[in-house]
């Protein structure tokens, strides 16, 4: 057995043997789940059929292997076609071939399990003159008889050095055809579903009492315990993969268009759709964000769908409301603007004409969208607000503004930031403030300017009493207000509408 198939084998004989945290009082190693276990009354058959193409089928050598359980240590067994018996464990292997086609062989390898219980039970298949025909692909003209072979707790796939066919695996555990043992991977820790990198620090914060009953245990947890503690720097880091450096492109070309970040499309995924994502996010209408590289290096193009209610997380390259597409999934939207603005109303509702801000951005929200502008009611949320403020390339912030001015007169101010004198606030929803702590997040706020209007009431947050009403100066200032922002948008969008 050469040492890339000795690696998958040893990986399927003993996964699940032992999991986090690797002693025997966890629960769940007290009561382990075996794949590929055989007992008697339950589950006493395994049976794998596959395809033999040319050579002779009876000097294809066959063999299985199962963990059987001694005085609560496991013991590797492996046994020829035959009589099985590790008293008190007995079965028999047995192997068959019929001729499916002239140069074709179906072979039927079955392990059953009469008394006892085999532990991760799997069969191993070498030919030294044909090939094993895979299940998972297998060519055109051989589908037939490959979706006629009828397997029992194990699934047959390919094993050994990509390409070869000379060795077939009937594994307990679905794989791929010749699945491989990641190089960066320091030695077996049974628990395949888990992150090696996530493991190998659970196991380090170990307490000295949890340590001390591994090595009172299992040898094999022992080893795995102490081949953690000895890994150095480097060997930890590369559980983490790597990282490849490659230029990432500023446009792509769809359809003769160029597309680049803030460029508009409109979803169209792979025909037939791949999952429920593709199905959902068909038709809709989204914002390119980014142009990136996948692991393998191919160009994807990371967007948000214009009316998804989380977008701002998107943007934020957040998981769950950024998705990534292929340049032949997307098709351009014929659009002669491309500026992102924010318009969004804050203040309380609560503090009588503090709320002009949010009047306004409900006034706007129920008009007939433009190409680019969202608006958004942030209210008090200061936080939200400056975290969004990095995904646009203008801001109209919508505020009560006092300065002194008769109630009702309405400004348009571009705040200045001080970096001496203005200290973020992280609840704050002062303009001046709101922009200090987007740039302490890390953001770079974009152009920035308050359509203010003059309150008649003055409140705050220490007031007692309840407003819930604008006063009627600001409330007859709303069309004017609306007016003017609707001038300023046409300003910052080049006059389109």
């Amino acid at each position: 057995m050469t040492d890339a198939v000795r690696q998958i084998a040893d990986a399927v004989l003993y996964e699940g043997y032992l999991l986090w945290p690797y002693r025997r009082s966890a629960l769940k190693n007290q009561k382990p789940f075996g794949w590929g276990d055989l007992d008697p009354e339950e589950k006493p058959l395994m049976r794998a059929q596959c395809l033999l193409e040319g050579g002779d089928p009876d000097a294809v050598q066959v063999s299985a292997r199962f963990l059987q359980m001694v005085d609560g240590q496991a013991v590797e067994r492996e046994v020829g076609p035959g009589p099985v018996s590790f008293p008190p464990l007995e079965g028999e292997l047995t192997v068959g071939a019929e001729q499916v086609e002239p140069g074709l062989h179906r072979l039927t390898v079955a392990l059953v399990c009469r008394a006892g219980k085999f532990r991760a039970a799997h069969a191993q298949l070498r030919t030294a003159d044909g090939a094993f025909v895979s299940l998972t692909d297998p060519p055109e003209r051989l589908r037939a008889a490959a979706d006629a072979c009828e397997n029992v707790g194990v699934w047959p796939i390919l094993v050994g050095e990509p390409g070869s066919a000379d060795t077939m695996l009937a594994s307990p555990i679905i794989l791929e055809d010749h699945p491989r043992i990641a190089p960066e991977s320091p030695g077996d820790l049974y628990d395949g579903g888990e992150i090696d990198g996530l493991l190998t620090l659970s196991i380090l914060s170990l307490t000295d009492d949890e340590k001390a009953e591994i090595r009172r245990g299992d040898p094999r947890a022992w080893a795995i315990l102490e081949r953690t503690e000895s890994l150095s720097q480097e060997q930890l880091l590369t559980l983490y993969g790597f990282r490849q450096e490659r230029p990432v492109p500023d446009t792509v070309v769809v359809d003769g268009v160029e597309l680049r970040r803030r460029s508009r499309v409109r979803l169209k995924p792979r025909p037939g759709g791949g999952d429920i994502f593709d199905v959902a996010l068909a038709g809709r209408t989204a914002m390119i964000e980014s142009i990136e590289h996948d692991t393998d290096g191919n160009v994807q193009l990371a967007v948000t769908v214009d009316d998804d209610p989380g977008r701002d997380l998107g943007e934020r390259s957040q998981p769950g409301h950024r998705f990534f597409c292929r340049s032949e999934e997307v098709e351009p939207l014929d659009e002669t603007a491309t500026t992102r603005i924010l318009v969004a109303g804050i203040g309380n509702v609560f503090l009588g004409d503090d709320g002009f801000g949010v009047a306004l951005a409900g006034r706007l929200a129920g008009r007939e969208p433009r190409p680019g502008v969202d608006v958004v009611d942030f209210g008090i949320r200061g936080m939200d607000l400056a975290y969004a403020l990095g995904g646009y390339d203008a801001v109209l912030l919508l505020d009560a503004t006092p300065r002194g001015e008769p109630p009702g007169t309405l400004y348009v101010i571009e705040p200045e930031l001080d970096d001496d004198d203005v200290v973020p606030e992280a609840h704050g929803m002062d303009p001046v403030k709101v922009l200090a702590l987007a740039r302490a997040l890390g953001e770079t706020p974009p152009r920035t300017l308050v359509v203010g209007c003059e309150p008649q009431t003055h409140m705050g947050p220490e007031d007692d009493e309840i407003v819930a009403e604008l006063s009627e100066p600001v409330r007859a200032a709303l069309d004017e207000a609306e007016r003017l922002v609707q001038s300023l948008l046409d300003d910052l969008l080049g006059g389109s509408r």
